[in-house]
């Protein structure tokens, strides 16, 4: 779902209602208070950086959440990694 404000989709992810692929910035304070969690340790040079995040009560819980993550990792990363 697109948003045209950052701060929209952050407060999305934090309701529950899916994941978010953040730019470092602005998802910056919702990781150090806790209220997400980073989903992998995987950066990814871009010249911003980007996390994919969802609230820590749901970091394991959706197989639909790790296979779009697997997905993404996998159109992103080079292969040969």
């Amino acid at each position: 779902m697109p948003y045209e404000d950052s701060g929209l989709i952050l407060d999305a992810a934090i309701a529950g209602h899916g994941v978010v692929l953040a730019r470092s910035g602005i998802a910056h304070d919702t990781l150090s208070d806790g209220r997400l969690v980073r989903l992998s340790d995987i950066e990814r040079p871009t010249g911003s950086g980007y996390h994919f995040v969802t609230p820590p009560e749901d970091a394991s819980k959706s197989d639909a959440k790790n296979a779009f993550f697997s997905w993404l990792h996998g159109r992103i990363c080079d292969p040969n990694e």
